[in-house]
């Protein structure tokens, strides 16, 4: 992974042969030792923080051909210049740092991103950098160009792998789900999945089975994981474009070898959402959720606490009542986006 800073080689010293040689060794592996047993010890207790947001329209202002992104550019009715884009880049900054508990989450998912110039732009040259953030991408088929992606900090996941699963139909292609796989403090493995599902541009039901598509995609690797082995500690985030209640979100539970929680399943009937689907609408839709394996619910080691995730709805982050977008047609309000954050924390046991 790239960092935000440019490292300087320094030139290596090494111990003179013989026993000095030993001694060096010999201290080395105490050492070793232990800051083992210290970061173990250390990781009782701690917290994670993982996160997920629809940034929604997080385009650079320059045109990137053969991607459909003349909605944000300079010549656009919406005059999407490079200082928009700053500021666009400075109001996502705004919600992950105030995400944090003090500090800013561990893992962010990230939707509706152009590309990893956009993304570098935000953790390098926002005041993110302090936080170094590492990323997660794959440019992604989707015809407007926008992606997923995963910051994460490296004191808290060490990646271990990750890769892109591609969603797609006979005539058609969407966003890949990005998976990725890491340690967290104490040595488990997390799994990681971020999700942007077909849209409903066509309605809920015609849009549906594009849905129910990315849906047994998913399904298919997460089981694939489980019965490897059935504790896997997994979390699933994205924007769904469904509900709860929706088939591409049941089905996708229903056909696991070991069920997952939707921490989101109780918003919807309490009145709570993450979007509205017009800016005149009051129905609150919970399109964006985070699901668990049961080892995170259950677990002996890190679990998920108050078994719950969060809407991240600050007064500042509404508009009326509903989430205050940084568009309003093609007007400029310094808003934020169309969708809210979710949020979770899990501690180690």
């Amino acid at each position: 992974m790239v960092s935000c800073l440019i490292m300087k080689k320094k030139k290596s010293v090494l111990p003179e042969a013989g026993i000095a040689s030993q001694t060096f060794v010999f201290r080395l592996i105490v050492n070793v030792l232990i800051m083992t047993a210290v970061s173990v010890s250390v990781a009782v207790g701690q917290t994670v923080r993982l996160a997920f947001y629809n940034v929604e329209n997080y385009f650079d202002y320059e045109d990137d051909p053969g991607k459909d992104d003349s909605s944000f550019l300079p010549e656009s009715p919406r005059q999407w210049t490079a200082s928009l884009y700053r500021r666009k880049s400075r109001r996502i900054y705004k919600v992950i740092a105030n995400l944090g508990n003090p500090e800013p989450p561990a893992l962010v998912g990230l939707a509706e991103i152009e590309n990893r110039r956009a993304l570098d732009d935000l953790r390098c040259r926002t005041a993110l950098a302090r936080v170094r953030y590492q990323v997660v991408h794959f440019e992604s088929p989707d015809r407007r160009g926008i992606d997923v992606a995963l910051l994460f900090r490296p004191q808290s996941f060490r990646l271990i792998n990750a890769k892109a699963l591609p969603v797609k139909g006979q005539d058609w292609r969407s966003r890949d789900i990005l998976y990725a796989s890491g340690t967290l403090p104490g040595g488990d493995t997390l799994h990681v999945y971020v999700n942007h599902w077909p849209s409903r541009w066509a309605g809920q039901k015609a849009s549906e089975p594009r849905r129910l598509v990315a849906s047994e995609i998913l399904r298919k690797h997460v089981s694939a994981l489980l019965f490897q082995n059935p504790k896997a500690k997994i979390v699933i985030m994205g924007d769904f474009n469904d509900d709860p209640e929706n088939l591409s979100i049941t089905k996708l539970q229903a056909g696991l070898p070991v069920p997952l929680a939707n921490l989101m399943v109780n918003d919807l009937a309490e009145g709570r959402g993450t979007h509205t689907h017009t800016e005149t609408a009051t129905e609150w839709s919970v399109l964006d959720q985070i699901l668990v394996s049961r080892s995170l619910m259950e677990g002996s080691s890190w679990k998920v606490l108050k078994r719950a995730s969060h809407i991240f709805s600050p007064d500042w982050l509404l508009r009326d009542g509903k989430p205050y977008r940084f568009f309003r047609g093609t007007m400029a309000t310094g808003g934020f986006s169309d969708h809210l954050p979710v949020f979770l924390d899990i501690k180690r046991q």
